[in-house]
């Protein structure tokens, strides 16, 4: 099952991003459009880090500065992380890889 994140109707950069389930896939990729999506938001985070030099949150404060969904949150966090973008330090906060 392949989840999906997609914005509520309105101003196409506001409101928080919605996972939705996507059970008739058949497949573990995500759509195309989602992926695109989800690198869009990447893209804006790491845009973020760039323009505050010291940026320091938690999973939490992020959630709340990028108004994301918790799951969606959590994967973003998780991939910049992967990526090498972002360092999760011993205090559980996430700070811009050196």
């Amino acid at each position: 099952m392949a989840v999906s994140w997609t914005r509520p109707p309105g101003p196409a950069a506001t409101g928080p991003l919605i996972t939705e389930t996507h059970a008739n896939l058949g497949s573990d990729r995500l759509p195309l459009e989602v992926g695109l999506a989800f690198e869009q938001l990447a893209q804006r985070v790491r845009s973020e880090y760039r323009e505050m030099p010291g940026l320091n949150v938690t999973r939490d404060q992020a959630r709340c500065l990028w108004a994301l969904e918790p799951e969606t949150c959590d994967r973003l966090l998780d991939h910049l992380v992967r990526t090498g973008f972002l360092i999760r330090t011993t205090q559980n906060t996430y700070v811009r890889a050196a």
